[in-house]
């Protein structure tokens, strides 16, 4: 125990009766403490000589505590030793074969921890326990549990209620289940968005509390996952062009990797992908003043060829025949 944990509970309760609440306080430090009345006579004599130590220095720095502090910081940062504690502790128990084995106080019930307690609770106010929960959990490392004990101990009790109703709320937060990149892609495509209508409704989610939709960056990224690569594309002024065995070959490879997945039958030898393809178009657009690299282009009419997967076929070897089956992939461009 440092030094400067022993002078905080000093400094925090009043003069008269306070040398026995230092020796409670230090019992407190170890579990299940037993000692007998010699040892309980070292450490009242140890723990006096302290509290007179404490006293006149805090004396001479007239009650000051930044004064106290600046001068005495090095001391207590020092280390207390309760020899005649820990030896008792460390001290052999005698045999008790015929019994329980005694459990620690953590180990044991609710019901035998308020027994044990009782007398803290009958010689001490709840402040001064709280205060004393405090600089313990502090002394271990704890120092936001020990602000949080603080805060939450001496504000009004509403502060209570409103860190009970943060914490169940960040619970329900984390059962909140947000779309991945590929989940975000189909809900923009299904609902026919545009990057500014999805970045309306990923923000006014997250306004709420529910931060489900990713931002557009790593939609529009999984996006040109879906395209073969940039090599088969050409883009000129007046049109946009794919090399068919590229589109083909890419869109088999995302429909085996990412839609079938584990659900493709191994034994299964050939796979065959077919495809719709189609034409449309449309004329009589309206023609705009911008200049084109071959004088006779224009963009009043468009038209389009498009393709969509419809069904998969498979084949697998038997020693008899080749049987054969299909499954219908819909909706998958």
């Amino acid at each position: 125990m440092k030094r400067k944990l022993l002078f905080e509970f000093w400094r925090s309760i009043p003069a008269n009766g306070r040398l026995n609440a230092v020796i409670n306080f230090v019992k407190m430090s170890f579990d299940d403490l037993v000692i007998d009345q010699e040892q309980e006579k070292q450490l009242k004599a140890f723990l006096k000589n302290e509290c007179e130590k404490i006293r006149v220095k805090w004396v001479q720095k007239q009650i000051r505590l930044d004064l106290f502090l600046n001068e005495y910081e090095q001391l207590l940062n020092n280390y207390l030793t309760f020899d005649m504690l820990i030896l008792a502790n460390q001290s052999p128990k005698p045999s008790t074969s015929g019994g329980r084995p005694q459990k620690t106080f953590m180990d044991s019930s609710k019901k035998t921890k308020k027994r044990k307690i009782q007398h803290l609770l009958s010689d001490y106010s709840k402040d001064q326990l709280s205060f004393a929960a405090q600089l313990s959990v502090r002394a271990s490392g704890k120092r936001n549990a020990a602000m949080l004990m603080e805060e939450v101990s001496s504000a009004s009790p509403k502060r209570a209620s409103t860190y009970k109703k943060a914490r169940k709320n960040l619970d329900v937060q984390m059962k909140q289940r947000p779309y991945t990149a590929e989940e975000a892609l189909a809900f923009f495509i299904a609902n026919n968005f545009t990057v500014q209508s999805y970045k309306n409704v990923q923000q006014e989610a997250k306004e709420r509390g529910f931060n489900a939709y990713l931002w557009y960056d790593y939609v529009a990224k999984v996006k040109e996952q879906c395209y073969p690569p940039v090599e088969n594309i050409t883009v000129t002024d007046i049109s946009a062009e794919l090399r068919l065995g590229a589109l083909l070959n890419h869109t088999a490879m995302r429909i085996c990797k990412n839609i079938l997945g584990e659900r493709l039958d191994t034994n299964m030898q050939n796979y065959s992908f077919i495809y719709k393809w189609g034409f449309d178009g449309s004329l009589g657009h309206s023609l705009y003043k911008q200049p084109f690299e071959d004088p006779e282009s224009t963009d009043e009419y468009m038209f389009v060829i498009n393709i969509i997967s419809s069904n998969k076929t498979c084949e697998k070897s038997t020693r008899d025949h080749m049987a054969k089956s299909s499954a219908i992939i819909t909706k998958i461009l």
